[in-house]
């Protein structure tokens, strides 16, 4: 199979998308292999599924995950809706604070919504695509703090199936930002404006 060149985002090497939070994995009955497995959460039931070394855990110990239980997991997003998540960590129930998601990705204007890559060797249903598309509820509020291809973390909540971003911080960007235009400058130059100069009287 001939190697694929994957097109390298700004940010690459950063790029992420997890989500933590508290919910109950519901398991599909074995006796019908179309129904998938849910994940329970407060006001929103979503697919699920397990990164491999999670899932033989689940295969093998399933009393570990009845019950609520803490999670670490990847979120997807379908038509601005939250429609899965790939269940990662199995945490204690001690070690939960608070439900948080953390996005890391490159803003594309075009598209409006965020890019985060992924390793498609990971995520094997994916092959076809190598980035997730995130968008937000509220993201046109947001309008003047997203700049076109800069990679941003987004600090969002959750609101039923949807996010909303709480907070935007500017991780890397393609070019230097470009300076606003010096009124006292004629176009092309590079000069810096004269000013006039004090010089001090000599005692």
């Amino acid at each position: 199979m001939d190697q694929v060149n994957r097109k390298i985002f700004t940010g690459n090497g950063c790029h992420r998308a997890i989500a933590k939070f508290q919910g109950i994995v519901i398991p599909a009955p074995d006796s019908d292999k179309e129904i998938k497995n849910k994940i329970l959460l407060p006001e929103a039931e979503l697919d699920c599924s397990f990164v491999p070394k999670l899932y033989w855990l689940f295969c093998n110990h399933r009393h570990e995950f009845e019950g609520i239980k803490s999670y670490i997991g990847y979120p997807k997003i379908s038509n601005g809706k939250l429609v899965k998540i790939e269940l990662a960590v199995l945490q204690k129930e001690e070690q939960y604070q608070q439900e948080t998601w953390e996005l890391c990705g490159m803003w594309s204007a075009q598209k409006k919504k965020l890019l985060v890559q992924r390793d498609v060797n990971i995520i094997p249903e994916d092959i076809s695509i190598h980035y997730y598309q995130y968008d937000f509820a509220n993201q046109a509020s947001f309008k003047t703090n997203l700049w076109d291809k800069y990679c941003y973390l987004i600090m969002a909540k959750r609101e039923k199936d949807e996010l909303l971003i709480k907070k935007t911080i500017p991780i890397a960007c393609p070019v230097k930002k470009p300076k606003p235009p010096n009124r006292r400058e004629k176009p092309g130059s590079n000069s810096l404006p004269k000013t006039n100069q004090f010089k001090p009287k000599l005692s």
